[in-house]
């Protein structure tokens, strides 16, 4: 027996499940077609005119899409500190409840708990495995729900006849959900929007001559969604995994952190740019004219996943290396130079988007107290290096972590620090975020005892002509400071 309510729904009146009952319907191994026609009826009772081999059918996949993330992101987290687990109930909420936008991951903020690239993927799973029948309902009922499918039109303009009009979607989140869709056979992203900082970027970067996308800003009683073009392509960081990095990409990578330095953009890991075709892209803009930035930037490099990283594609030719990391430093200097060239159009648009005085004022303020100042670019080119020389020395102790998850991955289980930063290595450029904040050193120490004791091999070394080069830059910017 269920406690129901009723609800009317386009002049009839339906059966209205809580998550909890409907959970209980698909944990079932056979699920009856009245019980199939109850479950699809909350996703959108048009569902249920369908035939029965299809019903049956979407709810087995529906079923399959949940165990499939349940077993995988309990595999992954199970013993993780900052992690707690999902409930069957939950993911039918997300799937049958219009007014939940985004599935998020269950991590803790604020505790330095990483996630890694394969929950990243479990997590999308659960929306991009249903069937694309149920793909379109589920998210066309959202749209419609924060009034965004005549937003979306508008900005596109084309008229769109209802929610069916997206022709597919997927999630492409990280931690929460963001959408690709399909409409008339081109694809858009869309995502939830705070701030102003996303327009104030992209115009800041288009006036230095730095190539980005075109973008929607959505504006409905439910708040301001950012809608952009969806551009085919791979980030950064797996990019660097596969490919050694070409002298265009070096310099749009060191222009990129020059005009992020001067005006505060943060969150720059390398999950945060896109690569298509040679051509980089920063995307998820909504920090800038963080007070803090240049902190957080440094502990980014030291982990790499800031842009000077991307030099450690060259570790093992120090004649290699020297010329590309000349080349950065040259970039990074000639886009301060042309953003002081524009230095007046750059604060008019900052005033444009900020048109309140005292937060026009300050941040014009945040921008030309870098932009002019010798000292502060000087700092931070060797701060730069300095956090660079950190992350190839730590790069040998992810290389053995490696081997040991592989090998004798108990110690993984015994130290859920250790398997929590294997996970956020895999498939990834970083190494060891945020093990100096938390006080995480002695875990090298236990890496190199694991090693010993097993005695697993260094493949990855540490270059000391490298180093000296680095060593040698750093002290001829502490002359210069």
């Amino acid at each position: 027996m269920y406690l129901v309510k009723k609800r009317h729904y386009n002049g009839y009146l339906m059966t209205t499940l809580s998550s909890k009952q409907l959970a209980q319907i698909i944990q079932r191994e056979t699920v009856a077609m009245d019980q199939c026609d109850l479950f699809l009826a909350h996703i959108d009772p048009c569902l249920t005119l369908n035939s029965a081999q299809e019903k049956q059918s979407w709810i087995k996949e529906i079923q399959t899409s949940c165990q499939y993330f349940l077993r995988k992101s309990t595999e992954l987290t199970a013993a993780m500190l900052g992690y707690n687990q999902y409930a069957l109930e939950q993911l039918i909420a997300f799937i049958t409840q219009p007014s939940l936008f985004s599935f998020d991951l269950l991590k803790e903020k604020g505790k330095g708990i990483l996630y890694g690239h394969d929950i990243v993927i479990a997590r999308q799973s659960l929306f991009n495995k249903l069937p694309v029948t149920i793909r379109r309902h589920v998210i066309g009922k959202k749209l419609v729900y924060f009034d965004l499918i005549e937003a979306i039109g508008g900005a596109l303009n084309q008229k769109l006849d209802g929610y069916l009009a997206i022709e597919d979607g997927f999630d492409i989140g990280m931690a929460h959900s963001v959408y690709k869709l399909t409409i008339n056979q081109r694809s858009y992203v869309l995502k939830p929007k705070d701030t102003q900082n996303l327009n104030c970027f992209l115009e800041i970067a288009r006036t230095v001559n730095l190539k980005s996308f075109s973008t929607y800003t959505l504006q409905t009683k439910q708040g301001q969604w950012e809608c952009a073009d969806y551009i085919e392509s791979t980030t950064l960081s797996y990019y660097l995994l596969e490919n050694e990095p070409s002298d265009q990409l070096i310099k749009q990578l060191a222009y990129h952190a020059a005009l992020a330095d001067v005006t505060g953009r943060g969150d720059r890991h390398f999950e945060n740019y896109i690569v298509a075709n040679d051509q980089l892209y920063a995307v998820d803009l909504a920090i800038l004219f963080w007070e803090d930035n240049e902190l957080w930037t440094q502990k980014y490099a030291q982990a790499g996943m800031a842009e000077i990283a991307v030099l450690a594609s060259f570790r093992h030719n120090d004649q290699l290396f020297q010329e590309k990391l000349t080349l950065f430093e040259q970039s990074y200097f000639e886009m301060i130079v042309r953003c002081r060239k524009q230095q007046d159009q750059l604060i008019s648009i900052i005033q444009t988007h900020f048109p309140e005085s005292v937060l026009s004022d300050t941040r014009c303020q945040f921008l030309q107290s870098r932009l002019n100042s010798e000292l502060y670019t000087q700092q931070q080119i060797k701060s730069y290096l300095t956090a660079l020389s950190l992350f190839l020395k730590r790069l040998p102790y992810k290389q053995l972590l490696s081997e040991i998850g592989k090998q004798y991955p108990h110690y993984l289980i015994q130290e859920p620090l250790l398997k929590m930063y294997d996970l956020a290595h895999q498939n990834r450029w970083a190494c060891f975020f945020l093990l100096d904040d938390y006080f995480r050193g002695h875990l090298l120490q236990k890496i190199d005892n694991i090693a010993a004791t097993h005695q697993i091999i260094h493949t990855e070394t540490i270059n000391a002509s490298v180093m000296n080069v680095i060593d040698r830059a750093i002290k001829s910017k502490l002359k210069q400071v």
